[in-house]
């Protein structure tokens, strides 16, 4: 890949989002990320798009399904967690899962910022963030399928390319 860059580390793009979603097939974009951005002044933004926790149908409206817990003795117990205490751990988690990924990076000297979002649609949720991060470039990898797989199963990264918001750079894997 060529890298479009000026003298004194002026990058063709000045803020670039990637999204991951927590298989090794998105991480798959982040040494391409590295050579798109590698001695430059570009800012990075890492994104997970989570989805939102669904509610138990038979509880109160902030209470979501029962999470399994030990309690003192080891012996499991069940506890409720509220809606708003299980977006706080799934952020958490994605958090450091982000972190972890931002490593290679920051390794580069590259500026990184990790961002985590909930929604329904991930690609709706994709297009909104890289229009208010004013991202120049949007990286993500994409499974190549095609035809009745592509139909059946969908892709968040065709959707969001069909939105036409950010220029794409699509990683696809080798051997995918």
């Amino acid at each position: 890949m060529r890298v479009l860059a000026r003298a004194g580390g002026d990058a063709m793009y000045r803020k670039i989002l990637v999204t991951l979603d927590g298989t090794e097939l998105s991480e798959s974009v982040i040494p391409e990320v590295v050579r798109l951005a590698r001695g430059t002044n570009t800012a990075i933004t890492l994104l997970r798009v989570a989805k939102l926790p669904k509610r138990e149908p038979a509880a109160e409206p902030a209470v979501i399904a029962g999470v399994g817990r030990l309690n003192g003795a080891g012996q499991a117990r069940e506890a409720l967690e509220t809606v708003d205490q299980a977006m706080e751990r799934v952020r958490l988690d994605l958090e450091s899962y982000l972190e972890e990924n931002a490593k290679p990076l920051r390794a580069e000297g590259l500026s990184v910022q990790c961002d985590v979002e909930f929604a329904d649609d991930a690609a709706e949720a994709i297009d909104q963030h890289s229009r208010h991060s004013d991202a120049d470039l949007m990286v993500m990898a994409t499974h190549g399928r095609t035809g009745l797989a592509r139909l059946l199963f969908g892709s968040v990264a065709g959707r969001v390319l069909e939105r036409g918001a950010k220029p794409i750079l699509l990683v696809q894997p080798g051997g995918a």
